[in-house]
């Protein structure tokens, strides 16, 4: 399960990468990781909105949205991570994962 500073890095990537930006699709079909939520719901919920603030309160996150939208809680369950791909392309990885780099640019280089 990922620790305090792995669920940061995750929320440290929304902050630094997501805010403002607005969210145009959600992929809300798989019942069991967005229950109690049907499908649909949580797409028509965030369509069109755009996340305003990151948070943490220890291993949980949530983001705010724009025009006093829902809340969207976030857990990382066992080895989440959160992926965020810029307008360049580039994608920039936090959370719990597999490989280097945790919390930086996955196209970032690596130092020597």
């Amino acid at each position: 399960m990922p620790e305090l500073p792995e669920v940061e890095s995750a929320r440290s990537v929304i902050a630094g990468s997501a805010l403002h930006r607005r969210i145009d699709d959600v992929d809300d079909r798989d019942t069991y990781e967005c229950r109690p939520h049907p499908p649909g719901e949580l797409r028509d919920a965030l369509v069109g909105r755009t996340i305003v603030a990151a948070h943490r309160r220890g291993k949980l996150m949530y983001c705010e949205t724009s025009d006093d939208g829902p809340l969207l809680g976030i857990h990382l369950g066992m080895a989440g991570r959160i992926l965020v791909t810029r307008p360049s392309g580039e994608t920039d990885e936090g959370g719990d994962y597999a490989g280097s780099g945790r919390g930086r640019s996955a196209n970032a280089r690596k130092p020597e």
